[in-house]
């Protein structure tokens, strides 16, 4: 078995927003409180392809906030504080300007994938892709 470990926080308490996370079959939701807390999934080891969805919903204009001048002056995201597969961190991987990230500004343009620097701020989602038997996706990717 694989264990996967994703842990996350919000810069700001905003319950409201959520951030669903999904693998193989397990679900799990976190409302953006201002915890930081770890998501555990198991997937088996063999020989197969596998995501792990962060998809964030219910962000509105009201959670950013904008000074006189145009400048945010505060905003309400999903920081990935870390990825680890079985007691190894490949945070680096996913979060270091990889195209996992779908989105659409929330509503300022068409959507499309971006690239994801270890923080969400609009609605859509992050895409975590791998593959099993992980040794083997180690050595493609480390």
């Amino acid at each position: 078995m694989l264990r996967c470990d994703i842990m996350l926080k919000s810069s700001i308490p905003a319950p409201d927003i959520v951030v669903d996370l999904s693998c193989s079959n397990q679900i799990h939701r976190y409302p953006m409180d201002g915890t930081e807390r770890t998501f555990n999934f198991t997937v088996d080891d063999v020989a197969a392809d596998h995501c792990i969805r962060l998809a964030m919903s219910g962000k509105t204009q009201a959670h950013t906030l904008i000074d006189s001048e145009g400048n945010i002056t505060l905003d309400a995201q999903l920081i990935v504080s870390s990825i680890i597969f079985n007691e190894i961190d490949v945070t680096y991987l996913f979060c270091l300007g990889k195209r996992c990230y779908w989105h659409d500004g929330n509503g300022s343009r068409d959507p499309d994938w971006d690239g994801f620097f270890g923080v969400m701020g609009c609605n859509g989602h992050v895409d975590i892709e791998f593959s099993t038997p992980i040794r083997k996706w180690f050595l493609e990717h480390c």
